[in-house]
């Protein structure tokens, strides 16, 4: 179902002057007659749930925190390029670990030796 500024200032029990710093908050356009669903569901929404609960109190720290917000979660390609790097990185073999490691006291420590080689590697 599209979207209306009438049907906004309704819905929410906005001004139009709030509905409009809304919109602008969320990087939607002021002068577009309709918002889909899909625009008011990810963007007009989360801003007002964000004035709801506090997590910021005018139009200028709600648009910083969209535009973050954005960034935090227009990137899952790249979080998943660092988990594959870090599954890529090289294992140390088992028989370094034992050879590396002094009993002191009942607790196991990283002998001198073994921190020479991470710093190697």
């Amino acid at each position: 179902m599209p979207y209306t500024k009438e049907a906004l200032q309704n819905m929410y029990s906005l001004s139009s002057e709030d509905v409009l710093a809304t919109l602008t908050a969320c990087g939607l356009t002021d002068d577009t007659q309709e918002y889909s669903d899909a625009e008011i569901e990810t963007r007009f929404d989360i801003v007002r749930q964000w004035f709801k609960d506090e997590q910021v109190s005018d139009y200028q720290e709600a648009t910083k925190l969209f535009q973050h917000w954005l960034e935090d979660n227009s990137a899952p390609e790249t979080r998943k390029e660092k988990k594959s790097a870090k599954k890529a990185a090289k294992s140390l073999d088992i028989t370094e670990w034992r050879c590396c490691v002094n009993k002191e006291n009942g607790k196991f420590y990283l002998s001198p030796i073994f921190s020479c080689r991470l710093a190697q590697r």
